[in-house]
C-alpha cells in the first residue's frame, strides 16, 4: 500500500547497504571485526519473499548502525575510489546517515516481528483451522504498538482484510464457531449467521 511505502523503500535500502558491505572485502572485514568485538551479529541479506529474513536484515542493521555510521562518516569513505565507486558510496552514505534510517528500522523491525510470528504459526502443519481465524482477529491489536500513523494503520487493516478474504473458507468459520476455546467470539454477525446456517 502506498501509505506504507517507507517499508518497501527501507527494504530496498537495507538490502543495498548489506550488499554493499558484503561485496567490499576491506570494508566488510573492518565491519565484521567491530561487530564481533561488540558481540553483534553479521549483517543479514534478506530473501525477497521471506518476512523473517527481512526482519533479521533490519535487526542486524539496527544493531550495526552506530558502526556503519562511523564507517561511512570517515572522510576517506567518500574520498577514495573511482567516480563510479564514489557514487555508490555516496548512496550508502546518504542511506545510513539519513535521519529516518534508525526510526524506520525500529518500526520496520517491530512490524515484521509481529508478521513473522503470525506467519510461523500458519506454516506449521499442526495449526488448527480455528486458530487461523483467531489470528486474523487478533493481528490488528499488536500493530497498534508499532507507531504507525493513522493512515498506515488503515492501510495495514485493509491489507489484513484482503489477505483474510483471500484465505477464508467456510471451514475456517465453522471451525472457529465449533472450537470450544473460541465459540465464535468476536466474529462479525454476518459471518456468524452464515456459518450457523452452514452448520444447521
Amino acid at each position: 500500500c502506498s501509505s506504507i511505502s517507507w517499508l518497501g523503500d527501507l527494504a530496498v535500502d537495507g538490502k543495498a547497504v548489506v550488499k554493499f558491505f558484503k561485496k567490499r572485502h576491506q570494508l566488510n572485514h573492518e565491519l565484521q571485526e567491530v561487530l564481533r568485538r561488540n558481540g553483534r551479529r553479521t549483517l543479514a541479506l534478506p530473501v525477497e519473499t521471506r518476512w523473517g529474513t527481512l526482519e533479521k536484515c533490519f535487526s542486524t542493521l539496527l544493531a550495526a548502525e552506530p558502526f556503519l555510521h562511523e564507517i561511512v562518516s570517515h572522510r576517506a569513505f567518500l574520498a577514495q575510489g573511482t567516480k563510479e565507486q564514489k557514487a555508490k558510496k555516496r548512496v550508502i552514505h546518504d542511506i545510513v546517515r539519513s535521519g529516518s534510517f534508525v526510526p524506520n528500522l525500529e518500526g520496520g523491525q517491530k512490524l515484521l516481528e509481529i508478521l513473522t510470528k503470525f506467519s510461523r504459526r500458519f506454516e506449521r502443519n499442526d495449526t488448527p483451522t480455528s486458530d487461523v481465524y483467531e489470528m486474523f482477529l487478533e493481528l490488528p491489536e499488536p500493530i497498534k504498538g508499532v507507531g504507525l500513523t493513522a493512515a498506515e494503520k488503515a492501510s495495514f487493516k485493509i491489507i489484513v482484510s484482503d489477505k483474510f478474504n483471500f484465505l477464508y473458507g467456510d471451514a475456517h468459520g465453522v471451525a472457529y464457531v465449533l472450537d470450544p476455546r473460541f465459540l465464535g467470539k468476536e466474529m462479525d454477525t454476518e459471518t456468524r449467521v452464515g456459518v450457523e446456517n452452514l452448520i444447521c
